[in-house]
């Protein structure tokens, strides 16, 4: 289930501002003819977005938590959490014909494999594949992975349909 919350006007100046210790400050000039026209912004609880699960081999969890076609006011980009199973959990090598991929570790342990090198992975990390580069991901720790995957130029919802199928089918091939 996709949810979208609205956060606008003098609100998020006063809260966003003075909780990151900006206290008497108003928002950031660049955001000010935003907040004073009334424009709104989408917010996503990240945990309450359902997954698309892919089996083994490639164990791991997609969310789709922004993307144009799911909310008008996003423009651009898609957000895309991919959550890796833990001891194993991986993508296929694969490459996004495209769409650059900014990848931003937000936790767990792994390699990324891009380019013929490999790259370790930590909470904090973030990695970029230019579009036509293939790459991969592996948890080699024993918790999740969670990357939040940012696609510029923004990629249809359908595309992580598509890439979900076939790393099904490629898995079933690998198992049977």
């Amino acid at each position: 289930m996709y949810i979208t919350q609205y956060a606008a006007g003098p609100i998020w100046r006063t809260n966003a501002c003075e909780s990151l210790g900006f206290k008497g400050y108003p928002a950031p000039l660049q955001h000010r003819g935003a907040t004073q026209r009334g424009i709104i912004m989408p917010i996503v609880d990240m945990n309450s977005v359902q997954s698309a699960k892919v089996e083994k081999p490639f164990e791991r969890e997609l969310k789709v938590i922004m993307s144009p076609d799911l909310d008008e006011m996003v423009k651009g980009f898609s957000l895309i959490e991919s959550i890796l199973a833990p001891n194993g959990g991986c993508t296929d090598y694969h490459a996004h014909p495209v769409s650059g991929e900014l990848m931003i570790i937000m936790s767990g342990t792994g390699i990324a494999f891009m380019d013929g090198k490999e790259y370790e992975l930590k909470p904090g990390m973030a990695m970029y594949a230019p579009p036509g580069v293939e790459h991969r991901t592996l948890n080699t720790g024993n918790e999740p992975v969670r990357i939040a995957c940012v696609f510029v130029p923004a990629i249809d919802t359908s595309y992580i349909i598509e890439s979900v199928k076939a790393a099904k089918s490629a898995g079933e091939k690998n198992n049977g």
